[in-house]
């Protein structure tokens, strides 16, 4: 954790570091995972929580997710942005696979609408 930590420039209290290691405690093999997450524009965050949802995914605590959540902010390294999508992508996967879902094309044009599953 400390290289990772030096390595971005950035510093966590001690006190913040043992929640980490608590938190990851519970949820796998107490070794605390960062990751990073970067978007089209270039755009880079970084974080606990982000390893905290590859860890668990679909059964991610809501409570140990924000407490890395503020640990992150503190830290300097999160994004809104990015924090909103990648919680998205990650209940969004169980949603849809919880779900029968198929996608459906529509072609418009002006006065016929054709419709197309596609599997």
């Amino acid at each position: 954790m400390e290289g990772w930590l030096n390595n971005k420039n950035k510093t966590c209290s001690n006190e913040d570091i043992h929640k980490i290691i608590k938190i990851f405690e519970k949820c796998k093999n107490g070794i605390p995972k960062t990751a990073g997450f970067g978007d089209d524009n270039g755009n880079e965050s970084y974080g606990f929580y982000l390893g905290l949802l590859d860890l668990e995914k679909y059964e991610t605590d809501p409570k140990m997710f924000f407490q890395l959540l503020e640990i992150d902010q503190k830290i300097g390294w999160t994004n809104p942005d990015h924090v909103e999508e990648n919680v998205f992508y990650c209940k969004g996967i169980k949603i849809i696979e919880d779900q029968n879902v198929s996608l459906k094309k529509i072609n418009f044009s002006a006065n016929i609408q054709k419709s197309e599953k596609v599997y």
